[in-house]
């Protein structure tokens, strides 16, 4: 009985109640968005707090947009109460705003500061997702400049009665249909990052920041423009959805009826383009960038020689094959290849152009700017590849060749301006005897600023960020480093290129042989200053071949 009553007495052990939790609910569109504008926020402090160059960047980006923007809905707000020659700019500069958003959008790219295809995985459905991603992008230093004009818009047009609705909705039409732009140009180019055309992505990516710029040039055009040039454009332009929605604000003072059809025009294509933007949005999601489909011709030629027969066999030649590939297959790599394009060509055509009528023969000498293609594009040649270059550095036990091949591979930037600029010069000056001599001159500085490319690069590397984003900055701690020696190599470099185009220009006419002495001596410094900045390069980096690859490489 003591037995059994020991067991009997003895409290069984207490069981465990398992709850069953069931999956949470998903978000309504309204609380993703909340949700996703308060990730957007806390991930821009948290970006501000754990970078310098971050926090400064936001403040900055932050001051200007408010300023410049404060500024312009000010001004805005004040003009449209006072006069009416401000009717017809607001229809063009609102039909111009898409196509600034598209480019915008494009130079952005996937890979903002949320990157949508990380929040796949929530239990958001696809219009929670899009529509929350499409706030978002209102957060930042674009869109608290495109909240002010806005309401300087408002500010500037809206009357009490009728007219006062119309026009707030006509801004918020226009404010919405600019976002929708800019996201569906990401989504395009996100999808087609995923499938053959992901070079025609990387084209119009790296293309967008010049064209932005050349917007941003015609802004001088624009303002010295008349009132009937606005009013002649405003006319044609009107039939546009922004442009029916900035005659909406115009006339619903003056003519709410009229206003109120020129918003519904407007409000028309709306509902399209959010449709377009929820089904690019989920192809987006799921476009995995660089695997595209392969055509059988890349198969075959996958098979075949790695480069073509004419390129001798060598590591050097190997090293400066695989660097220009990826600089015409990354789209951060071929932003800065058509800007440096952009600089040696654009600049030499717009020195020659702004030179009028008096335009001397001997600007066709201008190829020597073939050589600023060449340093700008090429003073980070190392960093491009990351923590790439340790295999490198492995792989080739004689770093000669490694930074022979960068060297090779720099000359490759400068290929297409020294072709390019001496004739086209020639042909809006006339001088086409000195094109011989422009070519050879041309040549001469690539080959030099190759060798000061790879100079700095050894001396100044700088690592390249992980997102996507072709615009995008790393913090290094090397980019003042960097411009420092860029702007010494830069000087160097005039003091010996420009003084024998001088020379050449006012010494060589009806003198054959200073020409021919003069573009001999040219070349050969050329030639040999490039060797030694090679030389040295090659010995520095073996000498700090650590130091480089954490610079490249910081984590």
């Amino acid at each position: 009985m003591t037995e059994l009553n020991l067991i009997t007495e003895t409290p069984a052990p207490a069981v465990a109640v398992v709850a069953a939790h069931g999956a949470p609910p998903p978000l309504g569109a309204l609380a993703a968005t909340r949700r996703i504008l308060a990730l957007k926020v806390a991930l821009l402090t948290s970006l501000a707090r754990s970078s310098v160059m971050h926090a400064v960047g936001l403040v900055v980006g932050t001051a200007a947009a408010g300023l410049f923007a404060g500024t312009m809905g000010v001004g805005i707000a004040v003009a449209a109460r006072q006069t009416d020659w401000l009717d017809p700019v607001l229809v063009v500069g609102a039909t111009i705003a898409p196509i600034v958003a598209v480019l915008f959008g494009a130079m952005v790219g996937s890979e903002g500061t949320i990157d949508p295809r990380r929040l796949a995985v929530l239990p958001l459905s696809n219009s929670a997702l899009s529509g929350g991603v499409l706030a978002s992008s209102l957060v930042g230093p674009a869109g608290l400049a495109g909240l002010l004009l806005c309401l300087g818009i408002i500010a500037g047009y809206a009357s009490v009665g009728l007219g006062a609705p119309i026009v707030v909705l006509a801004v918020g039409a226009m404010l919405a249909l600019v976002a929708v732009c800019a996201r569906l140009t990401t989504n395009a180019l996100g999808i087609l990052s995923g499938g053959r055309g992901r070079r025609f992505a990387n084209l119009l990516t790296a293309s967008a920041g010049l064209l932005l710029a050349a917007a941003a040039q015609s802004v001088s055009y624009l303002m010295t423009r008349e009132s009937d040039w606005w009013n002649a454009a405003s006319d044609k332009l009107v039939w546009t959805p922004t442009g029916q929605l900035a005659r909406a604000v115009t006339q619903a003072g003056t003519s709410p009826a009229s206003a109120l059809g020129h918003l519904v025009l407007g409000l028309v294509v709306l509902p399209p383009l959010f449709v377009l933007h929820g089904r690019t949005f989920r192809k987006f999601l799921v476009a995995t960038p660089g695997a595209g489909p392969t055509s059988r011709a890349a198969r075959r030629r996958r098979r075949r020689r790695p480069y073509p027969r004419w390129i001798p066999e060598s590591p050097a030649w190997t090293v400066a094959v695989r660097s220009v590939r990826l600089k015409l297959r990354s789209p951060r790599l071929v932003t800065g290849y058509v800007a440096a394009l952009a600089l040696g060509i654009g600049g030499s055509l717009a020195v020659v152009l702004s030179a009028g009528e008096t335009r001397s023969p001997t600007l066709v000498l201008l190829g020597t700017a073939a050589q600023f293609s060449v340093i700008f594009d090429n003073q980070n040649a190392l960093g491009t590849d990351g923590r790439a270059l340790a295999a490198d550095v492995l792989a080739n036990g004689d770093l000669r060749h490694l930074v022979r091949g960068k060297r090779l591979a720099a000359m490759f930037s400068g290929a297409l301006p020294v072709v390019v600029v001496p004739p086209m010069v020639a042909a809006l000056t006339g001088g086409w005897s000195l094109v011989p001599v422009g070519l050879v001159l041309a040549a001469g500085s690539v080959v030099l600023a190759s060798g000061v490319a790879v100079f700095v690069s050894v001396n100044a590397p700088v690592a390249q960020p992980e997102s996507s984003n072709p615009f995008a900055s790393a913090d290094a701690g090397q980019g003042c480093l960097s411009g420092l020696f860029l702007g010494v190599s830069l000087v160097l470099m005039g003091l010996v290129t420009l003084p024998p185009a001088l020379a050449i220009g006012y010494l060589g006419a009806g003198r054959p042989v200073v020409v021919v002495a003069l573009v001999a001596g040219s070349l050969l410094v050329d030639v040999g200053l490039g060797a030694i900045a090679e030389r040295s390069a090659t010995r520095m980096f073996t000498g700090r071949v650590d130091r480089v690859l954490s610079a490249v490489d910081p984590r």
